[in-house]
């Protein structure tokens, strides 16, 4: 899944305790979408394979871990961040893309 220039996004599930079935969520690319704080917990049929998460590091920083209620949910998302000085503010401003 991949979730670029999405500034408003706030969650990808309404509800605080909901759990989702991802048996074949590999891989999760999120830019710019600044407002996302919260993922969905993960129920897997294996759990020893977790979601590859590409993002800003910034914004993995500020997200929002319900650690109480769920040990197990930052565990099912494996952090492939990009290098610090590849890192965007979060007010980057894009004024073009390449394609």
């Amino acid at each position: 899944m991949h979730l670029q220039e999405l500034p408003l996004l706030k969650h990808l599930c309404e509800g605080d305790d909901i759990v989702m079935s991802a048996a074949a969520w590999k891989e999760l690319h999120v830019r710019g979408c600044w407002s996302l704080r919260h993922l969905p917990c993960l129920h897997q049929q294996h759990p020893s394979q977790a979601v590859e998460m590409s993002g800003e590091r910034a914004w993995w920083q500020k997200l929002i871990w319900d650690d109480d209620s769920s040990p197990a949910h930052r565990s099912c998302y494996e952090p492939k961040l990009s290098p610090t000085f590849a890192s965007f503010n979060e007010r980057a401003l894009v004024t073009s893309y390449l394609r």
